[in-house]
């Protein structure tokens, strides 16, 4: 198709290929679809948890088999709640993690870890303990946190 320049009565070709302005859009339509991507896959659902969740998961050989300490959870199971979760045996010599069933590990420094899940849910909460390079499951427990109620009364 011809164009007329009506400054100086010059037929010319419009130019034929990609623009610049269009590489220009592109190129920024990458960047934001990037950055969009970036976001999503590096940050997680907030949580509350009392401890610093670990970025830690147990590393293999993994041995399945049930044995040893167990655990026990107090507290109202409601979204916000304050769970605390208490070990049956603590050996201060030896290495536990507390998988929440939410995503968090958690690395036990004690027998007991207070926790508040924000989302109801149900968990599989498992506790795993290191026996030399092994990490062996000992115990596993399902978690129902029911949304947290208000009565109100008048």
């Amino acid at each position: 198709m011809k164009h007329c320049n009506t400054n100086t009565d010059v037929l010319y070709n419009r130019p034929r290929g990609i623009k610049l302005e269009s590489i220009i859009q592109l190129l920024l339509l990458f960047i934001g679809l990037s950055g969009v991507m970036y976001i999503k896959g590096s940050h997680h659902q907030k949580s509350d948890w009392s401890e610093a969740a670990a970025a830690y998961s147990p590393a293999p050989p993994i041995d399945r088999e049930t044995s040893g300490a167990t655990f026990h959870i107090e507290g109202a199971q409601e979204t916000g709640s304050p769970l605390l979760f208490i070990l049956s045996e603590y050996d201060e010599n030896e290495q536990y993690l507390l998988d929440t069933g939410a995503g968090n590990k958690i690395v036990l420094e004690d027998k007991t870890a207070t926790l508040r899940f924000p989302a109801a849910g149900l968990y599989d909460v498992k506790l795993w303990k290191k026996e030399g390079n092994t990490w062996r499951l000992t115990h596993r427990k399902k978690l129902l946190i029911e949304d947290h109620v208000t009565v109100v009364s008048r």
